[in-house]
C-alpha cells in the first residue's frame, strides 16, 4: 500500500514539482523554498498521526500530501536556487559539490543513527 502510494504520489508530483518551479519565478526561490521547509515541518506529526490510522486512504492522502505539495514546493526551485547561490564562474562546481558532499555527509550518517535510536 505504501509502495503503490508512493508511485501515485511521485506521478503527482512530476506535475506540481513544475508547477512550484514556474510559482518560484513569480515570487522568488527562497521564499518558495522557506515556505516549502515549514509546510513540511508543520505537517509532520499530522502525517504521522495519518499514517498511524491505518486507514489506507488517510495514508495514501498523508503520503500524497507530503510528496506533491511540501516536497514539489522545496525541489520546484531548487534545481535554478542552488546555482544561483555562486558566481558564474564556479557555479556548476559550486552547486555540485555542495549538494554531493551534503549527501554523503547525510546519507553516510543516518544508517549510523538509525541504529543508535
Amino acid at each position: 500500500m505504501i509502495l503503490n502510494g508512493i508511485v501515485a504520489a511521485a506521478l503527482l508530483e512530476v506535475f506540481t514539482v513544475s508547477l512550484f518551479g514556474a510559482l518560484s519565478d513569480r515570487i522568488g526561490r527562497k521564499p518558495m523554498y522557506i515556505a516549502g521547509a515549514l509546510l513540511s515541518a508543520a505537517i509532520a506529526f499530522p502525517i504521522f498521526w495519518m499514517l498511524d490510522t491505518r486507514d489506507p486512504s488517510l495514508i495514501l492522502s498523508a503520503i500524497a500530501v507530503a510528496m506533491t505539495i511540501t516536497h514539489g514546493a522545496m525541489f520546484g526551485p531548487q534545481a535554478a536556487y542552488m546555482p544561483e547561490l555562486f558566481g558564474t564562474r564556479v557555479r556548476d562546481g559550486g552547486a555540485s559539490l555542495g549538494c554531493q558532499i551534503w549527501a554523503a555527509i547525510s546519507g553516510g550518517f543516518s544508517p549510523i543513527i538509525a541504529v543508535a535510536l
